[in-house]
């Protein structure tokens, strides 16, 4: 009958429309590789790296497979861009400058530095010639890259912190490293070749990635630390089990994971 085929026809476009809703919008032109509108990755070779408006958030780890990413000097956030996982910028050892288009609300920029709008992360810190710096409080999230290479000596962490970015303070010659009871967890390479850090203090319970304080000056034991010669193997063995007990957790929140 008629009602039957008009009811057939209903289901039919119901169906339709909600293959059409699970379908992932897929955008794959000009380096860019685009899901949903989050940038899974670039592979593209421009220096100067503009977001297509298409982008509204930035995986983790987006840029650490391009093979001229060494090249990399700047990236532009286009106005649509909401959020950026705590590493999307990771493998970007040389960026030179973090580009905010005017009409993008989601970041702001103060103290030196560029933030989410709720303070919540901070991006990256532009201030290269200063030398002391003391994180807001509300910051939990310090991104990869953010403070890599500046010339900080002295920086004060907030007791809100819970994640430190990949590379976060690579190569600082920072001369101290206290971090909060709030932190979760210090990402690879956080404090690599931070040489002039003789002293400092990481919580027991922190997780620490691979070469998290590679080639700092100390190695902390969940008190305040024993200060140990850069390359000096035969300390560090000396301290058995007193070394740093790793709580294995993860921390999702603020990370913005890559699809398969």
């Amino acid at each position: 009958s008629a009602i039957a085929a008009a009811c057939v026809l209903c289901v039919l476009a119901a169906v339709l429309v909600f293959i059409k809703l699970q379908t992932p919008v897929i955008i794959d032109e000009n380096g860019f590789y685009i899901k949903d509108g989050v940038l899974q990755s670039y592979s593209g070779s421009e220096t100067d790296v503009v977001l297509p408006e298409a982008v509204t958030a930035i995986a983790d780890y987006a840029f650490r497979d391009n093979e001229s990413r060494a090249a990399i000097a700047t990236v532009t956030l286009g106005k649509n861009v909401k959020t950026v996982g705590a590493n999307a910028f990771a493998g970007l050892n040389d960026l030179v400058d973090l580009v905010l288009e005017d009409e993008n609300t989601a970041f702001v920029k103060r103290d030196g530095a560029i933030f989410t709008f709720d303070g919540s992360m901070l991006v990256r810190f532009e201030d290269r010639e200063a030398t002391a710096y003391t994180l807001p409080g509300g910051t939990r999230y310090i991104a990869a890259h953010a403070f890599q290479g500046s010339k900080l000596t002295a920086f004060t962490f907030c007791d809100t912190l819970e994640y430190i970015g990949y590379n976060a303070f690579a190569g600082c010659a920072l001369t101290e490293i206290n971090l909060p009871e709030s932190i979760v967890r210090v990402e690879e390479g956080a404090f690599a070749s931070c040489t002039q850090a003789v002293d400092g203090y990481i919580p027991q319970h922190a997780e620490l990635g691979q070469g998290a304080l590679k080639r700092t000056g100390f190695v902390d034991i969940g008190r305040r630390v024993l200060k140990v010669p850069v390359g000096r193997k035969h300390a560090r063995k000396r301290l058995g089990k007193g070394r740093i007990h790793l709580l294995v957790m993860r921390l999702q929140v603020g990370r913005i994971a890559r699809s398969e």
